[in-house]
């Protein structure tokens, strides 16, 4: 694997899709970032984000 993905994704039940577990295992055997690469990258979501109350002006959270 390339250097770039540095860990796996389990390929088991991100989709409802079957074909969608093999094609995650062949880019993870080429080294090729996916969307659930991504994804888990960015955990923990805001709060706020996660209960739709983001600001639209600042994208800091609901105004205080």
């Amino acid at each position: 694997m390339k250097e770039h993905v540095r860990f796996k994704v389990a390929s088991k039940g991100v989709s409802a899709t079957e074909n969608v577990e093999e094609l995650l295992e062949k880019a993870e055997r080429e080294g090729i970032e996916t969307a659930w690469h991504r994804f888990i990258e960015q955990q923990p979501q805001c709060g706020f984000g996660l209960l739709g109350i983001c600001c639209r002006n600042c994208a800091m959270g609901p105004c205080r």
